[in-house]
């Protein structure tokens, strides 16, 4: 296949789903809060934007379209003054941008702790990202079904060498998505790096996935990758 034209974007688009989107304050008063950010590429026209959240909602966060005139842009940050909800998000807008979604953890008194920044997740149908639990690091990881089927999914682990670690299924819901660490949904060796894996158990069916790298407060956001 050809190259994209060198300007072209590979990650606008009309549509993106963020698989985890989080707000608010955990029982030691420490808090999450997520900053929507929006990018119109056009120079000569405007566009509309609607975010849609699924399974969560944020009390003082304006869900109202977002208007962007040429080249303009968003930045919008949810107050984070209700005890924490998580669930996942959706942008539709008028025509194609770039858009990311920013998570930051504060403590009580509000420091920031750790701060990160992710592109959207395409849905598919095998998605994957990478695991290092080496350090005494914590993997998180969100998927997300924005489908208005239930759809039941394989989780697997494995060394990219053939050896699986560990494989556990899960159902969602229609327009439901769910956040867990990895060693919530399965028992890993010490020190475990690989790949997890996340497919439909009948073979049809989308998901969108998120990972997060916590080593104590700190994190870094895991991309997906499309599998063939």
């Amino acid at each position: 296949p050809n190259p994209p034209a060198p300007n072209a974007s590979l990650t606008a688009s009309t549509y993106h789903v963020f698989p985890a989107f989080a707000d608010g304050t955990v029982s030691d008063g420490s808090y999450f809060r997520s900053t929507l950010m929006i990018s119109n590429p056009s120079s000569s026209g405007t566009n509309t934007c609607t975010l849609q959240l699924r399974g969560l909602t944020v009390p003082g966060f304006a869900q109202t379209p977002y208007q962007l005139q040429p080249n303009g842009f968003v930045i919008a940050p949810t107050p984070a003054t209700q005890s924490l909800k998580v669930g996942y998000a959706t942008l539709q807008c008028t025509a194609n941008v770039e858009a990311q979604l920013l998570y930051s953890y504060y403590s009580s008194n509000g420091t920031k702790l750790a701060e990160a920044a992710v592109f959207s997740s395409p849905p598919s149908t095998k998605v994957q990202i990478l695991a290092d639990t080496r350090e005494g690091a914590q993997i998180g990881i969100g998927i997300a079904n924005d489908s208005d089927v239930q759809n039941t999914y394989i989780i697997s682990v494995d060394d990219g060498s053939g050896t699986v670690a560990g494989t556990v299924k899960g159902t969602l819901g229609p327009r439901t998505s769910i956040a867990r660490y990895l060693s919530e949904l399965m028992t890993l060796p010490p020190n475990y790096v690989g790949r997890v894996t996340v497919s439909p158990a009948t073979g049809t069916g989308t998901s969108s996935i998120i990972g997060l790298r916590y080593s104590g407060t700190v994190f870094a956001t895991i991309p997906e990758t499309i599998q063939p």
